[in-house]
């Protein structure tokens, strides 16, 4: 498929509110995804994808090999010896749109990469149901 970007920017926005109500979060990811910007979220931050390289790689390189758009990633693993960031994403193919968006039980599908510059290139890549939940206004993976 060949869905355009504005219209996969529109189900973005649509997610983000859905986000937004059901974990009581602040406004911050979505004004950031409406300046052009990706929020990270972790359980003692929020801040712009764009301040860390390794982040923008692994966006860049799913949204282009898959012709997704990301709206919204999180960050979460640090403490146990490994980060990972969980991309919240909207893929090409609109008859999956549902099944990618937030699940009654809290749930969303992301794919999951590990951050790594020696793991880069495909290992510890997936695409997963994670559970959410939020700490402060911030969006985190629970599992």
């Amino acid at each position: 498929m060949n869905i355009e970007k504005g219209e996969k920017r529109l189900e973005a926005i649509n997610r983000l509110h859905a986000l937004s109500e059901a974990f009581h979060l602040g406004n911050e990811a979505l004004d950031k995804f409406n300046n052009n910007k990706i929020c990270v979220s972790s359980e003692t931050s929020v801040k712009s994808l764009f301040v860390d390289d390794r982040y923008v790689r692994i966006v860049n390189k799913f949204e282009q090999d898959n012709n997704a758009l990301v709206y919204m990633a999180l960050e979460s693993g640090a403490m146990e010896g490994f980060l990972t960031l969980s991309l919240l994403y909207v893929s090409d193919f609109k008859g999956e749109w549902k099944k990618e968006s937030l699940q009654p039980n809290g749930e969303i599908l992301a794919y999951e990469s590990v951050v790594d510059d020696q793991m880069e290139g495909g290992f510890g890549n997936d695409t997963v149901s994670i559970k959410l939940s939020s700490v402060g206004g911030r969006l985190i993976k629970l599992a």
